[in-house]
């Protein structure tokens, strides 16, 4: 997660969503829509899809 280079994402909101997304501790990110097709425009969101790891904890 530490590269987002092919994102097309400006390097200043890749920093952010590395830190932010850090904290979930994410099993996968997946990135989709404009910004992964590489025709992001300026008022383009940022579409994220995250899987966190499984949690250890089981209901009984």
């Amino acid at each position: 997660m530490e590269n987002l280079d092919n994102t097309n994402l400006p390097k200043g909101i890749q920093d952010k969503l590395i830190k932010k997304l850090k904290s979930l501790n994410p099993r996968e990110i997946w990135i989709f829509g404009s910004y992964a097709k590489g025709n992001p425009k300026p008022s383009s969101d940022i579409d994220l899809f995250v899987i966190k790891k499984k949690d250890k904890k089981r209901f009984s």
